[in-house]
């Protein structure tokens, strides 16, 4: 049976892309979730894509903006 990898992080409004995006790609996260992230959303995606599974933005007709959701 498939696994699904959920990986949620209050990052305290800290750039802390570099880590969100090793730890995402040891742990194979399929639904990334932060909270408090300073990081634009494309950039985050973009630092994700670099290489591996493809990342993707949440609704962009979200009006949430402490919440960040990221989906592969």
């Amino acid at each position: 049976m498939p696994q699904l990898n959920v990986l949620f992080w209050n990052v305290g409004r800290k750039d802390l892309t570099e880590q969100i995006v090793n730890l995402a790609r040891s742990k194979e996260v399929d639904i990334l979730v932060l909270a408090e992230n300073p990081v634009s959303s494309v950039r985050l995606i973009q630092a994700l894509n670099t290489e591996g599974a493809y990342y993707f933005q949440n609704h962009p007709l979200s009006f949430c903006r402490k919440i960040t959701i990221v989906t592969r």
